[in-house]
Parts: C-alpha cells; sequence; structure tokens
C-alpha cells in the first residue's frame, strides 16, 4: 500500500526542471514529427507520488479533491487515519483505489485512477484520431531516447485488459490531473510545457461511451510504461 505523499509539492523537483525529458519522443519538433500526424500529445502532468485522475470534464465539479465533499457526502476509506486531514475525501478514495487503473463512482458515473500503488513520474495523452481512442500514458522507468520504438509499440499493442463498466463522456472533453485538486477550482494549463497540482490538461474526444482498458509496455532498453486506452464504443 502506497504511503500518503505531502501536499503540495512534487516527489522529486527535477521533474520541473526538464519535465519534458521523459516524453521527448513525442513533443513533435524533431525529425519524426510527420508520424504524429495521428498520434497527438500535449504537455505532462508531473506527479508528486499521489494518483493522478481522469474525468470527464461535465463532472469536475463533483469532484472534491482533499477538500471535504460540498455535496454533503460522508467519505470513508482504509487510508483515513494515515491520510490525517485528507481522510475522508475524494483524494483519499484515490488514495486507497486498488489498481493501477481504477474506477470510482461519482452518483451513477464513473471517473478513472491512475497510479494510485505506484508512483508515476509524469503522465501524458496521446490521441490516435483515425481510431478514435485516447491513450493517458503513464511513466515508470523511461530512458532518454524512445521516440520511434515506442511510437511503434503503441501502434502494435493488441493485448489490452478491459477495466469494467465503461466511461460516458457526453461533452467531449477527457480531464487528466492530480486526484488531490478540487475540481471546482482547477485551472487548464494553458502554455505552460506541465501540470502538477492545481492544473489539468484536457483532451477533446468524440462525445459518447468509451471503453476503459489497460496495458504495460515495456521496451527494449528497460522503459517501463503503463498505458490507459479510452476506446469509443
Amino acid at each position: 500500500m502506497r504511503a500518503p505523499v505531502k501536499l503540495p509539492g512534487v516527489r522529486d523537483a527535477a521533474l520541473l526542471e526538464h519535465p519534458r525529458q521523459p516524453f521527448r519522443l513525442l513533443d513533435g519538433d524533431r525529425a519524426d514529427e510527420h508520424r504524429l500526424s495521428l498520434r497527438m500529445a500535449l504537455g505532462d502532468v508531473v506527479g508528486d507520488g499521489g494518483p493522478l485522475l481522469v474525468i470527464p470534464r461535465d463532472l469536475l465539479v463533483e469532484w472534491s479533491g482533499v477538500e471535504k465533499p460540498r455535496d454533503g457526502r460522508v467519505i470513508t476509506t482504509s487510508l483515513d487515519a494515515d491520510l490525517g486531514e485528507f481522510g475522508g475525501t475524494d483524494y483519499a478514495r484515490a488514495c486507497a483505489a486498488p489498481d493501477r487503473v481504477s474506477l470510482l463512482s461519482i452518483g451513477n458515473r464513473w471517473v478513472v485512477v491512475l497510479g494510485s500503488h505506484e508512483p508515476v513520474d509524469s503522465a501524458r495523452w496521446l490521441y490516435f484520431r483515425a481510431e478514435s481512442y485516447a491513450i493517458a500514458v503513464l511513466s515508470f522507468q523511461a530512458q532518454a531516447d524512445t521516440d520511434t520504438v515506442f511510437l511503434d509499440a503503441v501502434g502494435r499493442m493488441q493485448v489490452w485488459h478491459d477495466i469494467a463498466p465503461s466511461l460516458h463522456v457526453p461533452c467531449g472533453d477527457l480531464i487528466l490531473m492530480h486526484a488531490s485538486s478540487p475540481g471546482w477550482s482547477v485551472i487548464d494549463v494553458g502554455e505552460r510545457d506541465y501540470a502538477t497540482i492545481g492544473y489539468y490538461i484536457a483532451q477533446r474526444v468524440e462525445p459518447g461511451v468509451y471503453a476503459v482498458e489497460e496495458a504495460t509496455l515495456t521496451l527494449p532498453d528497460g522503459s517501463v510504461f503503463g498505458l490507459c486506452r479510452f476506446r469509443r464504443t
């Protein structure tokens, strides 16, 4: 089980000095930029050791992060005692999520928690326009030069594990952010290269119902990535 993190802050300050290095392969400013015509990556969400969240935009105001729920919900988790003042919150629910990719309910809808039991260095969107799916890429151990190998490997991935139930995305935006951030106050990353606590990165997708699927990708150089795919059904 993962130890609680100190908020606010980042797990490794070096990540802020070179926030895009683990994903230089996706920046689109290299000779292989043409490869990204169907695969478009945005900035990184830099982790501080806490879990990340993917949430449909219309549910943002329902997510309390480290604040007490505004709607009067009473939240109890197995980590409340360890988390102290952050116990009894949606953030505590995210920390207590059982798997690398887990779904949590908000009313009769669902959000996705990423990396609740493994420190995530950073995460980024990868969007496949032609196939109508988006992938949240979690970096666990990324070498500096994995560009072409990484993109080719993701494109060839055949084995994905379904995480039920599906995600309803009526407005067409999936939001990637730190789970500690209250949804009603989180800010678009804008022109920043990376998002930390309090910021989010949006990925535009077609409105609809999305299957949530996960996979792990290990490259020959030892780089390890967790993949969470949102595939329109």
